[in-house]
């Protein structure tokens, strides 16, 4: 039997799984799979985008890495094919629903901050942040 191709769903949603596990220190495929409950080689098919990540899978690695499942789903690759199906199925276009852009400023914020390598960088963007955010603390010197 032929392998079925991916689609580009899972193989996006499988790079994003790759791309994380790539980037975390001491995160190889046995350590993903322990954290997905599946073994090694189904991770690495998982991320191959060659077998079909479930909702529960998913969350256990964005949870283990400390990111929102959204992340994993950002910049998916629309299917036209798809959209009419549910255009059709729906009476409605869901072509109009778009992820919010704070939902990714926030991921990128998040992973921004988790790749901060000292607590001193954390307490200056955090001091930052609230002068900011409360200008009137900083007149009066609360400020961090």
């Amino acid at each position: 039997m032929p392998k079925k191709s991916p689609t580009s769903f899972y193989a996006h949603v499988g790079a994003r799984l790759r791309m994380v596990r790539t980037q975390r220190e001491g995160v190889d495929m046995r350590v993903a799979g322990e954290a997905a409950d599946v073994t090694d080689k189904h991770m690495s098919r998982l991320e191959l985008g060659q077998y079909k990540v479930s909702v529960e899978q998913l969350y256990r690695l964005a949870r283990a890495y400390a990111l929102p499942v959204s992340f994993f789903l950002q910049g998916v690759p629309e299917d036209d094919d798809e959209l009419e199906r549910q255009r059709l199925l729906l009476k409605s276009d869901p072509r109009n629903w778009k992820p919010g852009a704070a939902d990714e400023e926030e991921a990128a914020l998040l992973a921004l901050w988790r790749a901060l390598e000292s607590g001193e960088q954390r307490e200056h963007l955090l001091g930052l942040l609230e002068s900011l955010v409360f200008p009137e603390r900083r007149k009066k010197g609360k400020v961090r």
